[in-house]
């Protein structure tokens, strides 16, 4: 079974001008750039989540969406922000509740 905290992004409407300001606090393990798109990904705890949505809501152009799931499996849960340029959104849901579980596993 997996442990800990898995982070996945994706942010939209990002020009090149903006990625740069943006940039600084990305503190992933990987992060990618290209057409607009910003792609991050990061395994282990991380504490500045609204601080990176509320950056990415800066930089995004109007009518774009973006998003940011963080998969905590030692509590089996989900917490997904939507972004937008005028505010976000957070869930947390049960990781059974999103994820249809392997066809042959085992519960």
């Amino acid at each position: 079974m997996r442990k800990g905290v898995k982070i996945f992004g994706t942010f939209n409407g990002i020009s090149p001008q903006a990625f740069e300001r943006l940039e600084p606090v990305l503190d992933f393990d990987e992060v990618s750039y290209a057409d607009g798109t910003v792609l991050v990904e990061h395994d282990g705890e991380y504490d500045r989540v609204e601080d990176v949505v509320l950056r990415v809501m800066e930089a995004m152009a109007e009518g774009h969406e973006s998003g940011l799931d963080i998969i905590d499996h030692d509590e089996n849960t989900i917490t997904r922000y939507a972004i937008e340029a005028d505010g976000f959104r957070a869930r947390q849901m049960d990781m059974d509740d999103v994820v249809a579980p392997y066809p042959h596993s085992q519960a």
